[in-house]
């Protein structure tokens, strides 16, 4: 029994080295291989620059506009001086001031308020009620034109 054992000895020492020399082999076969399949670099890769995308231009709308805002503030203070005239809490004295300063607010606004607060100012400085009321009412269309 004990022979038997020394002869699997040799016969699996045989093996291993057979087994080691053929893994030997196969990395010598892929490394040509791998050597041959390398692809060869003819040119340098392009270089890639980095650009922060243009600004958009900044909008403007009516609304951000000196014409917008002195427009805006001339009707705001008429429609103001509007009600507190209807609750009669106002002289006609007190009237002229208020659409006098109305007026100066509205120099720079939207040429359709402009013209309706001179009118408005004409028509109380005038006295004449139905010219008042004419100018009253193109005011109150223009600032409604205006969006305001």
């Amino acid at each position: 029994m004990f022979k038997k054992k020394k002869v699997w000895i040799p016969i699996a020492v045989v093996l291993v080295i057979g087994l080691i020399g053929s893994l030997g082999d196969n990395k010598e076969a892929d490394t040509k291989n791998a050597a041959s399949t390398k692809p060869t670099i003819t040119q340098a890769p392009p270089k890639v620059t980095t650009t922060q995308a243009p600004k958009a231009p900044k909008v403007t709308t009516f609304a951000d506009t000196k014409e917008a805002k002195s427009s805006g503030l001339a009707c705001r203070q008429f429609r103001a001086t509007a009600g507190d005239a209807q609750k009669g809490i106002l002289t006609n004295d007190e009237l002229r001031k208020k659409l006098k300063e109305v007026n100066e607010n509205a120099i720079i606004g939207t040429p359709a308020v402009q013209l309706a607060a001179q009118h408005s100012l004409a028509g109380i400085t005038s006295g004449d009620a139905a010219d008042f009321g004419v100018a009253v009412k193109e005011m109150d269309s223009a600032c409604t034109t205006a969006g305001h």
